[in-house]
């Protein structure tokens, strides 16, 4: 590969210089400086000159190189930087496909939220307006360069025909700095490729990086080397304490470094570097070593070009909320979704298929298994061969052997409100798919192109091998190339018109990593299909969402998908982390996959409960696994076992009692789960979170390779607390057993000033310590879980044993965790702290929303609760059309009157409430009983209710 060696500096100094300080004094933006820009046309040259003064481009340094390659740096907004290294000088990618320049939440004109499917041309997301930035000291071939905004400064000094390279530092210290022997490289297209390169330097002492989305492995990610590549892993292995498999299922180039100073290990801040590319390529976290370029780390694509942007915070919240500004916030998902979701791929082999599903809906009711959706493997899709054995796959044909009336199938489950999520797969099968010969007559499949035009095509499809029917079973066939719109648009109808019409109310994109190895491929859109991998499956699921939205215009779609990438979560509520192998080793590291895609921008992911692929999960396994996904945003039993079993609630009858506990616990907390999406869709944040989240000085959980002087089973949970346990959203510590027979393990509690309330025992701890021998048996109806200090968590009152409907009519208990101890002798006057809780209709894109505010003040004799309740039209935000039928607002009215508030468990004080409308003081009048208190409360729509406190 070529080095990116320095020529010269474009604009010059003073022209740039001039052109800042223009920019910073004007209160429109660029276009008050073209005078400024075209004043100095002559000495920058027309290309130079126009750049500047366009309201397209916010560039502040623009570096040639020897080849000509070129290195912009552009200032997005406060904190947020993007560079980006052109190998040829010019854009070879001008799309992105990641980055969304809508503001967020919702805006009052509906045509804002649009997203085209061509999604934006990367020198139009940003203007030019920006503060006023400094370039110094430029003397003849030596030039140095800084430039400041908001807490960032950049650094550069470029010498003639030497590597070219930046340094970063955050509120004056320094925290990036590209490696000084070379940082960027890159082949010369026209005669050994596309490959591009970043080099930064990494002291692994005093950096710590996390992030890369669902790669197996630690949470830390120091010394890992990690494919950027999507592809299908069945049966993966992720234990991190040996070789993991990669790539696997997503693309995410995403990597978070956590900074500290090496002498005093305090924070210095926090860097996220978002790398803008679909092409395969390499993620290094200080794994290659070299004696000549010392300690570093570096991110490669095989094709494109090299644009990244850097996301500056103090901490990490604030780093992945920047960085979701730049992806766009979570799609927000529906109630029903966060219930219990079956799945088997056994049902739908059968040749029974339609009774068995029936049998399904009949025996959660029969056993009280709450369930809200049931996942409809591609086992339907089969054809009929000519020997009458059950044929391929083939996506949107129905086989009527096994489900003879399709309608009838989705009424069944849709009576027993629980929603259907068919499989759909992107490919036709050449031989065997009834619409293959029609949809490559119609451009709806990849095709050969002959020269640079898109639209000159053959009529020769591009064709690949597919999983055709059993294990190993492969035929040829053709993805459906989504970037055109007759695939787009062919892909929409037939979701309508053979799933959602017949009574389908969600979508399951699987399958669909798009493992095309043809550099040369060229897809409808112009684009090579060498950067277009990870964008397919992001088309492909703007068109499934599309077809829910054209079928359901006033509810929140539901897309189910296994691949993604940066942008996905703009489109799919859930996904999960593909065909796991049914193991203990699985249990245990899936939780650390699916924290790292959290933090990635994507809240609603999961596993397969149980395992997917390998026997059936012995008993105690099961349980495990049940138990641990209690708090996880996606909860999922899937199987498709190798002696053809499946893995039910009940597939161990004296079991049953136990995983019913464990679902209807869930059930029970899906209140403070769905507050946690909302304030995903608002924010960014995740909902499970690594315990780094939240405590990222607590050198137990942010310093690299802890490890613990104990016996074998406490090193094992806590060397591995910081990638197994998690916390579900800031309050609450779980710590789940994933070791064979142990019930009991040690916790550390994170946070040395914090304090946690034990749920199994009902009393306080102290955070930074560890607590040894903390019980739970297989058959708890819940993971060992901690409540820290100050929090409020909004539960049902009772367990709902049905669906999610039942929570409406079951009220809500606030339960309030606060302890007033004695520190160092000395007696705590007060805390004081609040909370807010959402509820709506659990569906509607615009509904109705009721705000519960609760401002706490407590003491060691009394808690004094104030409550405000309020309500207003609310729109999520959609990155996808927008139809008229949007506008109407749901006529949601709280469909409980009566809300407990309490303190936790052996909590004796007094609790007093004084309730707010609005904002405004009630009567605070108090109506004695003989074991509770109430006052009223009501709402602008005339909604009454009683707020019981014990």
């Amino acid at each position: 590969m070529n080095p990116f060696l320095f020529h010269h500096c474009s604009p010059p100094a003073s022209c740039l210089k001039q052109h800042l300080e223009c920019v910073a004094q004007s209160s429109k933006g660029c276009d008050d400086c073209v005078e400024c820009c075209d004043s100095n046309s002559e000495l920058l040259g027309t290309k130079d000159a126009s750049f500047l003064s366009s309201p397209q481009s916010s560039a502040c340094l623009v570096v040639d190189g020897e080849r000509g390659e070129s290195l912009r740096v552009s200032m997005v907004k406060e904190n947020i930087f993007r560079v980006s290294f052109l190998p040829d000088g010019e854009r070879r990618v001008s799309e992105t496909f990641i980055i969304v320049n809508q503001p967020h939440p919702n805006e009052s004109d509906p045509s804002t939220l649009q997203e085209s499917r061509n999604t934006n041309h990367r020198d139009a997301l940003f203007c030019c307006k920006q503060p006023a930035s400094r370039v110094d000291d430029v003397d003849g071939n030596h030039h140095s360069v800084k430039v400041s905004y908001g807490d960032v400064a950049m650094e550069g000094s470029f010498t003639e025909g030497e590597p070219v390279g930046l340094k970063w530092s955050f509120k004056g210290k320094k925290i990036l700095c590209d490696l000084p022997s070379g940082s960027y490289a890159s082949d010369v297209a026209s005669t050994t490729g596309q490959t591009v390169r970043h080099y930064l330097s990494f002291n692994t002492k005093s950096e710590t990086c996390y992030g890369i989305g669902e790669a197996a492995g630690r949470v830390n990610r120091n010394g890992m080397r990690v494919r950027l590549s999507a592809l299908d892993a069945m049966g993966y292995s992720c234990d991190a304490s040996k070789p993991v498999s990669d790539p696997l299922y997503k693309h995410f180039p995403i990597v978070y470094t956590h900074v500290r100073d090496e002498k005093t290990a305090t924070t210095v801040g926090w860097v996220g570097a978002l790398y803008d590319s679909g092409a395969q390529g390499v993620m290094d976290i200080g794994c290659e070593v070299s004696a000549f370029r010392g300690s570093y780390r570096y991110t490669e694509f095989q094709d494109g070009d090299m644009e990244y942007y850097l996301v500056f915070g103090q901490n990490f919240k604030e780093v992945v909320m920047l960085m979701t500004e730049l992806l766009g916030r979570p799609i927000m998902s529906p109630r029903w979704c966060l219930g219990y979701l079956g799945s088997t791929m056994a049902y739908t082999e059968a040749s029974n298929a339609q009774e068995q599903l029936k049998d399904f809906a009949t025996l959660c009711n029969q056993h009280s298994i709450p369930c809200d959706g049931f996942h409809l493997s591609s086992g339907y899709t089969c054809v009929d061969n000519a020997d009458g054995t059950f044929g391929s796959r083939c996506v949107f044909h129905w086989n009527h052997r096994r489900v003879p009336n399709p309608v009838e199938m989705f009424n069944t489950f849709n009576k027993a409100s629980i929603s259907v999520i068919p499989n759909i797969k992107p490919w036709l099968l050449m031989e065997d798919h009834p619409l293959f010969e029609d949809a490559v007559k119609s451009n709806v499949c990849l095709q050969h192109v002959s020269n640079e035009n898109s639209s000159d095509t053959t009529d020769l499809p591009h064709l690949g091998l597919f999983w055709s029917g059993g294990g190993g079973t492969f035929k040829k066939g053709a993805y459906v190339d989504f970037s055109g719109e007759e695939g787009f648009e062919w892909w929409v109808q037939q979701c309508r018109k053979q799933l959602l019409e017949k009574g389908a109310h969600a979508l399951w994109n699987d399958n669909n990593e798009f493992e095309v190895s043809d550099t040369t491929l060229i897809c409808r859109n112009g684009l090579p299909m060498s950067i277009m991998r990870p964008v397919q499956a992001l088309l492909m699921a703007k068109a499934s969402e599309k077809a829910l939205l054209l079928e359901y215009p006033m509810a929140r779609p539901v897309v189910v998908t296994r691949s993604g990438s940066p942008g996905m979560h703009r489109h799919c509520v859930q996904t999960w982390s593909g065909d796991n192998f049914t193991s203990w080793e699985t249990l245990q590291w899936n939780t650390s996959m699916s924290l790292s895609l959290s933090v990635c921008g994507w809240p609603g992911c999961g596993y397969d409960v149980g395992g997917f692929a390998g026997e059936m999960p012995e008993e105690e396994l099961l349980l495990r696994w049940v138990q641990s996904a209690v708090f996880m945003p996606r909860f999922s039993i899937h199987s498709w076992n190798f002696d053809n079993t499946c893995t039910e609630p009940w597939s161990y009858p004296e079991s049953t009692d136990s995983v019913r506990g464990c679902i209807q616990t869930r059930y029970q907390f899906i209140p403070h789960l769905y507050n946690l999406y909302f304030e995903a869709h608002r924010f960014g944040l995740p909902i499970i979170r690594p315990l780094v989240f939240e405590f990222p000085d607590d050198p137990f959980v942010a310093v690299a390779d802890v490890k613990y002087d104990g016996d074998g089973k406490s090193s094992i949970y806590l060397e591995n607390a910081s990638s197994c346990d998690f916390m579900f959203g800031p309050s609450v510590l779980v710590c789940p057993i994933y070791q064979k027979g142990d019930e009991d393990r040690p916790v550390y509690l994170p946070g040395s000033g914090c304090k946690w309330w034990s749920a199994k025992e009902g009393v306080w701890k102290k955070g930074g310590n560890v607590v040894n021998h903390v019980s739970c048996a297989p058959s708890d109806d819940a993971p060992i879980y901690f409540v820290k200090n100050n929090s409020i968590i909004a539960t049902t009152i009772g367990k709902p044993t049905k669906n999610t409907g039942d929570l409406d009519q079951c009220g809500r208990c606030f339960t309030i965790f606060n302890t007033i101890d004695e520190e160092d002798g000395k007696h705590a006057e007060s805390s004081s702290f609040s909370y807010s809780h959402m509820e709506d209709d659990g569906i509607s894109i615009n509904t109705m929303q009721y705000l519960f505010n609760f401002e706490v003040t407590a003491t060691s004799s009394k808690v004094d609760c104030h409550v405000s309740v309020s309500m207003d039209a609310f729109r999520y935000k959609m990155y996808n059309e927008i139809t008229d039928n949007m506008m109407t607002v749901s006529s949601y009215a709280l469909p409980f009157s009566n809300i407990i508030l309490k303190l936790a468990r052996g909590d004796t004080r007094k609790l007093i409430v004084n309730l707010h409308r609005d904002g405004k003081d009630g009567d605070g009048k108090e109506k004695d009983s003989k074991k509770a208190k109430m006052v009223p409360f009501s709402c602008d729509n005339g909604c009454d209710g009683t707020i019981v406190y014990l």
